[in-house]
């Protein structure tokens, strides 16, 4: 594709066919001016074939175009040569490395785009160029192939799963003749092995997807192929940090060889505000993991890669003071992929304490992000190895892992779980030596006395837990506990002052922490306070905590908020209004696995039978059913519209 590019370029350029192209597989750049002169013409005797070139082209204007000049990048010094004896040529070269001089000006090659840029392109006729171009190299090969309403998303996906290489798409292309579009999508899970050609034309290590890479990684030192295939194990990216974690052991300088894997396309970089992620192409990837697993170093480094998330979440986690809970939570979301990976890694290995070590500082981005699920499962099976004696804890370990289990269960409403795990083994957490553990689960335990009415066990635990977070000076703990309190308060006979007042410290605190988790969980608070009170006002605490959580994605809290909104709706006889609200966010819990809390789903069960008694069965499910079908934004408009 980059030579044909090149090719095209050259011919508006020079306004003719006037362009010179080596495609001959040169590696010794010793052999790179004798390789230029033969296919200039320029007849030389041994010896002076760089001095024959220079004079050859010193009176000459045009354009040059080297090809494939990867192979040869020691070789860079003499198009410097060439351009000082012949001031009036143009010198084009294609690479996938950088030729590192000074007066070089790059033009990065960006991949076929796969989608449609604007709405405008999408209602137009035309196709995006990488689904363009399949369709043409595929009617090439089956003249009566033809884009239908049925194959079109397929190619769309095809494309996409190709991330836009022109080579892949067209060697995917060649594949049409035997494969129906949807079994060739099928078959890009192993696509190494689907992405080949048998054109004669062109050169063999264009011949297969496998063999380009091939190509490419054989070009790279000892040490750059090494931090490749490490890199490799990052399915979402890598940070900055965990490529130096990886390649510590690497004699040459970590930054050093990333510049020359950027350098030579085999990674890409791309800014995240304080971060940088390198990423790398599927096909890449997917070699690189081939190359590791032939060597018998997958699982060492699987475990090397472990052992950065044990230790890096702790600068990562979300229980810090004065944390940038955005950033953290958009950091922890893009590492996601990653982490489950070495989760899942860990938990073939039996390798629960460091699961549980890992784990321990994801609970509250779980909660926020709503990943409770899928926590829930993984730590259900850690502590099933734990209790079949697979993997003995001590007992730190251990009560890491059931405070854990028990706060996923509880988010996942599994009562048994949580009293199986963490509520049984409260007193033995308590003994830790480790404040901020034994404040979380005292945290936890009196959430769930509320929820099940023990509210005086839930105030005792509470008040426990708030001393302990301000022993180590933990304000994200101490808001939470004094919402905790605050919750508490409202359900405890309607102590609605007293749990104002807890809301308040709460809020206060956590405005001058910036910590907006527990900014939202005491507006939702205040909120529920005002609609024990039947006063309208609770709308203006709504509107501020569901803003903040859509910036969040906290989609518990905007759960909440909403809930509480359709309450107030029925305060205010607005019965559509509210069935409407509460079925969207009965839609929103089921899509993304949040069950609601048990106190507030009593209230709202409560109400909703109070509705269908009072309005007509057919305005019921006809609200309900509009609601059912509200995307996130359609339904926080649809309550700030009241």
């Amino acid at each position: 594709f980059k030579q044909k590019t090149a090719y095209e370029i050259g011919v508006r350029l020079v306004g003719s066919e006037m362009c010179i192209r080596d495609r001959a597989p040169v590696r010794d750049p010793l052999l790179a001016a004798e390789t230029i002169c033969y296919n200039l013409g320029i007849k030389v005797s041994a010896g002076n074939t760089l001095e024959s070139l220079k004079f050859f082209l010193q009176d000459k204007n045009l354009l040059l175009v080297l090809d494939n000049f990867e192979q040869i990048t020691e070789a860079a010094s003499i198009i410097d040569d060439l351009l000082y004896a012949a001031p009036h040529i143009k010198i084009m070269v294609t690479s996938r490395e950088r030729l590192s001089l000074s007066f070089e000006q790059v033009v990065a090659v960006p991949p076929l785009s796969d989608s449609f840029t604007s709405e405008n392109d999408h209602q137009a006729d035309g196709l995006p160029p990488a689904v363009a171009l399949f369709i043409n190299r595929a009617q090439a090969i089956q003249p009566d192939f033809e884009l239908t309403d049925f194959n079109k998303p397929v190619l769309f996906q095809i494309c996409k799963r190709l991330e836009g290489l022109p080579l892949a798409i067209e060697l995917a292309a060649g594949q049409i003749n035997a494969l129906s579009p949807q079994l060739l999508l099928k078959k890009l899970d192993h696509r190494l092995d689907i992405l080949k050609g048998n054109f004669r034309d062109i050169p063999d290590r264009q011949k297969t997807i496998r063999n380009t890479i091939e190509w490419s990684f054989d070009l790279l030192t000892e040490n750059e192929q090494e931090l490749l295939l490490r890199i490799s194990l990052f399915n979402a990216g890598a940070l900055m940090e965990s490529i130096e974690w990886m390649g510590a052991d690497l004699k040459d300088d970590t930054l050093g060889l990333l510049d020359s894997l950027l350098n030579k396309s085999l990674l890409t970089k791309q800014d995240e505000n304080m971060q940088v992620r390198f990423q790398m192409l599927e096909s890449v990837r997917e070699f690189s993991l081939e190359k590791l697993s032939g060597l018998g170093k997958l699982d060492d480094l699987k475990m090397l890669q472990a052992d950065y998330y044990r230790t890096a979440l702790h600068s990562f986690k979300l229980q810090k003071n004065k944390i940038d809970q955005s950033e953290a939570l958009a950091l922890l979301e893009k590492e996601h992929p990653n982490i489950r990976q070495v989760l899942d890694f860990l938990l073939e290995r039996n390798e629960v304490s460091k699961l549980t070590q890992i784990a321990w500082n994801l609970w509250l981005f779980w909660w926020v992000n709503a990943h409770t699920k899928e926590a829930y499962h993984w730590l259900r099976k850690a502590w099933d190895q734990q209790k079949q004696g697979n993997s003995p804890l001590d007992d730190k370990t251990l009560c890491l892992l059931v405070a854990n289990v028990g706060i996923m269960s509880f988010l996942q409403r599994d009562f048994e779980s949580y009293h199986a795990t963490l509520q049984k083994n409260l007193d033995l957490i308590q003994l830790q030596d480790d404040d901020e553990l034994v404040a979380t689960a005292l945290l936890i335990a009196g959430i769930v006395a509320t929820i099940i009415k023990q509210y005086e066990i839930a105030d005792k635990y509470l008040n426990s837990s708030l001393e302990k977070y301000k022993k180590i000076g933990l304000t994200t703990g101490i808001s939470l506990a004094l919402s905790g309190l605050g919750r508490n308060s409202i359900y405890m006979g309607n102590r609605l002052k007293e749990a104002k007042e807890y809301y308040q410290q709460s809020i206060e605190l956590a405005k001058n922490d910036h910590n907006e988790i527990s900014v939202i969980i005491c507006l939702s608070g205040f909120a529920l306070v005002e609609v024990m009170q039947k006063n309208s006002n609770a709308k203006n605490y709504l509107r501020e905590s569901i803003l903040l959580s859509q910036n969040l994605h906290f989609y518990e809290a905007l759960a909440w908020s909403l809930e509480i909104w359709a309450l107030v709706s029925i305060n205010e006889n607005k019965f559509v209004h509210a069935v409407t609200l509460l079925s969207a966010v009965e839609h929103l819990r089921e899509t993304t696995q949040m069950p609601v809390w048990d106190d507030l789903q009593a209230i709202i069960t409560d109400a909703k039978n109070n509705i269908k008694q009072q309005m007509p069965a057919e305005l019921f499910n006809q609200a309900w059913n509009e609601g059912a079908q509200m995307t996130i934004d359609q339904m926080i408009s649809f309550a700030m519209e009241n």
